[in-house]
């Protein structure tokens, strides 16, 4: 088998623990994470991430990188899936080709004994909403439940079309058309057997309808991730090894202890920084952190952050700028910890990211499957270092743009459609959200699109960040990288002149005017159609899914600008 390599990137948000990799030669499932550091070596060598405020959300101790590319030659544990496989000589489907043995030239994949040739996968497997998945039931598939005399089985076509056919060697044959229907496999009385191949052992009870999919399909895994940005005080180093030393002690210590211990912890470090530091880590005990609203104030305070991840800027703004926005900040740089918390399958996992809620606060209804077979006090996350926009708009013209009826009629269309197709899914409706969060949100979009023309950046590797509710109404737009160097500067340097600045601001806008496929994307109406957006398309507004917090959900020009035969709703021309 030829050895893949994987980013710590690719495991956290698209080959975690469950899903398949798709090899050359082979396909094979990544394990729970209580196997990737199960030897004294590993675990010597594991690396940390520090990040208290996620911590304390996420119930957990600590973070850890994925163990790839560092410590032994199959540095993330797996298991072979699908076991099902075909020999591309004599077409024979089996789950019991032999291994070479013997001939260490050969590779390391299961070999047909009839034609010496390599095996290659199955393609279809099955898998059910509760994370379950599991080989296709070949000899069910065909023969309906009935008894079979023969013990072969051959993947063949059939006729002009190509079309997949199992053929058994009792004589019987079925086509696989319509094998990946919704109903196909409750047709076919194939029951989900609750298996978990990336946890081994027993199988779970499950009642949950299986569904075919192709192995390679986009919902056979999606990851859950929650990230948060580093802030003083959290992300200076002495917190954080703070943080790291205090959850050393099995039971922690008490406030009384503090004097006495602080000296043999912290030998070198004030004493007075030291207990600041822990005070934090006990408020977080009894409060919950807001993560949204600490990055927030953050941004906008008065006086410039300097910590090692987190460097702020105030910028001016020139006077044609300050009519729309109240603060520009360039983030020279930032840290974001991004953590993986479990998967899904079928179903994507749809959260509403501004609120400062976890899941089962949500009332998240689609099934989570677990990363690990038991309850541990890590879960695996990755750091990247970057750079960032911050951008807050005018505080008064806001409220003045809020307060048009025709803003408001038509905003509430489009989070009525939005809130009914949440429902439909379990999870609550948006909550304390209005006109600002459409603005915003494709503001936000249009100025990623600017800025992958002016910084260097392709549009794909920036990110939106929104900030909104009654107290809250700006957008972070940055890039980040897992490389130590983090980001080029290409983002901070569009910042350096009021002048350019307002300049790619106003393109930003222009952006929103037209598209190539208007009348039809102006004219759209969400709450006929129920479709998520308004005047919004791929060929004007929407951007690579990487880059949005909501799946190119929430989306309006007319919030921008005032579209050609349509009611003034414009922010950027309501005043005109």
């Amino acid at each position: 088998m030829q050895r893949q390599s994987l980013r710590p990137s690719q495991i956290i948000m698209t080959f975690g623990p469950g899903s398949i990799v798709d090899l050359p030669d082979d396909s094979v499932m990544i394990t729970g994470i209580e196997h990737w550091f199960d030897s004294t070596d590993k675990m010597s060598r594991c690396r940390k991430i520090s990040e208290p405020r996620l911590e304390r959300i996420l119930g957990i101790d600590e973070f850890r990188m994925p163990p790839v590319d560092s410590y032994e030659r199959y540095d993330v544990p797996f298991v072979r899936f699908p076991l099902w496989r075909v020999c591309p000589g004599c077409s024979r489907l089996s789950n019991r080709f032999v291994w070479p043995r013997g001939q260490p030239e050969l590779p390391r994949v299961p070999r047909c004994t009839r034609c010496n040739r390599e095996t290659y996968p199955a393609r279809i497997i099955v898998a059910c909403t509760q994370g379950h998945i599991d080989d296709f039931p070949w000899y069910r598939w065909i023969h309906r439940g009935q008894n079979c005399r023969g013990n072969e089985l051959f993947l063949g076509t059939e006729g002009q079309s190509a079309s997949l056919r199992v053929d058994c060697s009792c004589g019987r044959s079925r086509s696989l058309a319509g094998a990946l229907g919704k109903d196909a496999m409750a047709d076919a009385k194939c029951s989900c057997q609750g298996r978990r191949p990336w946890l081994g052992g027993q199988n779970e009870q499950c009642t949950e309808p299986l569904y075919a999919l192709l192995r390679g399909a986009s919902n056979v895994y999606f990851s859950v991730t929650r990230s948060a940005l580093s802030i003083p005080p959290w992300s200076g180093p002495l917190q954080a090894e703070v943080a790291a030393r205090w959850r050393m002690f099995p039971v922690p210590p008490t406030r009384d202890d503090w004097p006495t211990l602080i000296p043999h912890v912290f030998p070198h470090d004030d004493p007075d920084e030291v207990v600041k530091c822990l005070e934090r880590l006990m408020e977080l005990d009894v409060k919950k952190p807001l993560i949204r609203r600490e990055e927030y104030e953050a941004f906008i305070a008065e006086q410039e952050q300097n910590s090692p991840h987190f460097v702020t800027r105030k910028r001016e703004l020139s006077p044609t700028a300050a009519k729309f926005a109240a603060r520009l900040v360039a983030v020279s740089r930032l840290r974001e910890v991004r953590a993986l918390l479990a998967f899904t399958r079928i179903n994507a996992p749809e959260m509403d990211p501004v609120m400062e809620l976890i899941d089962e606060e949500q009332d998240l209804q689609v099934a989570l499957a677990p990363l690990s077979a038991k309850p541990l006090n890590w879960l695996p996350a990755i750091e990247n270092l970057g750079e960032g926009i911050f951008l807050e708009l005018n505080e008064e013209r806001l409220a003045e743009w809020e307060s048009l009826p025709a803003v408001r009629q038509r905003a509430e269309v489009l989070l009525a459609s939005y809130s009914n197709w949440r429902r439909t899914r379990g999870l609550q409706d948006v909550q304390n959200q209005g006109p600002r969060l459409i603005l915003l949100h494709t503001l936000a979009h249009l100025f990623i699109r600017q800025m992958s023309l002016d910084s260097g950046y392709s549009s794909a590797s920036l990110r939106e960040r929104i900030y909104s509710d009654e107290q809250m109404y700006g957008i972070l737009i940055y890039t980040s990288t897992p490389d130590s160097d983090g980001s080029l500067g290409g983002l901070v340097r569009q910042t350096r002149s009021p002048e350019g600045f307002c300049n790619r601001l106003m393109s930003s806008v222009e952006l929103g005017r037209i598209c190539s496929n208007d009348p039809l994307c102006r004219e759209h109406d969400p709450g006929r159609t129920q479709r998520l957006n308004g005047a919004a398309c791929h060929a004007c507004t929407m951007v690579s899914e990487t880059s949005c917090e909501f799946g190119n959900r929430l989306l309006d020009r007319a919030m921008i600008v005032t579209l050609p035969n349509q009611s003034p709703t414009g922010y950027f021309d309501h005043d005109e």
